[in-house]
């Protein structure tokens, strides 16, 4: 997954990759593309490390330039299941973003097919004229779509 991502930072012109920041147990945040991509990988679904992936969203979604698009890809690693507690925290995500009214695109991936079309019906319908969410179930196409906006 991470030489994926690495591979297509490289075919953008990316010297090397941002450094990958682990800020909770199972939680890793890494600014990508000169940091104009934020990304966060999800390798837990502990209660304590998910409440600090949210409060590092919300505390990036709070401070993001008005102007620059803002280009999220949130990447679910194939051991986490989608619980209600990470359901809910990923919502809360989503309506601060809305609510400070930042233009872009948000990718979360997911390598499991089924994870992925769960997530996509779950989902549905909540696309906002600022926000396009898109669901993956592939790390590369995620981070190639988010990319296409730079």
């Amino acid at each position: 997954m991470a030489q994926g991502i690495i591979a297509a930072e490289e075919e953008a012109g990316e010297d090397e990759a941002e450094s990958l920041e682990m800020i909770a147990p199972g939680i890793f945040r890494e600014w990508l593309c000169e940091g104009r991509i934020i990304s966060f990988r999800v390798e837990t679904v502990e209660r304590t490390s998910l409440e600090i992936y949210a409060r590092a969203n919300l505390d990036i979604i709070e401070t993001w330039t008005q102007g620059q698009p803002f280009l999220m890809l949130q990447m679910i690693e194939s051991n986490v299941t989608i619980t209600q507690h990470l359901h809910t925290r990923m919502k809360e995500i989503n309506t601060a973003i809305q609510h400070a009214g930042l233009q872009g695109r948000k990718a979360i991936a997911h390598p499991s097919r089924l994870h992925s079309d769960t997530l996509r019906t779950a989902w549905a319908g909540r696309a906002t004229s600022r926000l396009t969410t898109n669901i993956f179930s592939n790390y590369d196409q995620a981070l190639a779509w988010l990319m296409e906006m730079l």
